[in-house]
Parts: C-alpha cells; sequence; structure tokens
C-alpha cells in the first residue's frame, strides 16, 4: 500500500485506519508539528491492527486523536 493509495481510501474502518494512520504517520514525520508519536510508534499500531493484536477502531481511535491534537497547524492531509 502507497501513501497514495492509503490517503485516497474512503469508506469503513479498515480504510478509515489507513487513512488516519497515513495522517498520524505523515504529521509525526512533519518537522514542525508534534502529533504525539514517533513514526515507530504509528508503524507499531498500524502492525498490531493487522495482526490482530488491536482491533482497527482502537487504531482509528489512537490516530485520531493523535490527529486532533495538531491538526489545524499542520496536517497535511487538513
Amino acid at each position: 500500500m502507497t501513501l497514495l493509495k492509503a490517503v485516497s481510501t474512503t469508506g469503513g474502518m479498515f480504510n478509515q485506519t489507513l487513512f488516519l494512520g497515513t495522517a498520524a504517520l505523515l504529521n509525526s514525520s512533519h518537522p514542525d508539528v508534534d502529533a504525539g508519536a514517533s513514526v515507530a510508534e504509528v508503524k507499531e499500531v498500524m502492525q498490531d491492527a493487522f495482526a490482530g493484536d488491536i482491533t482497527f477502531q482502537e487504531a482509528k481511535n489512537y490516530f485520531a486523536y493523535l490527529i486532533s491534537l495538531e491538526d489545524i497547524d499542520g496536517c497535511p492531509l487538513n
């Protein structure tokens, strides 16, 4: 899955998790934005969701929270 495909997804829980995970990854990579998680932490949450260690809903909620912290100040996905 490329970043472009992930940010182009719409629809249900799986797609929302991909979209918000990508936004969180981009936020955590942005030098002027502190979304509260590192790139490694974002990747770990996504891997945990795909492995079934956490639900996609839990991952989506985590990413949505991180993005809400800094969304106004620099989320590349607006």
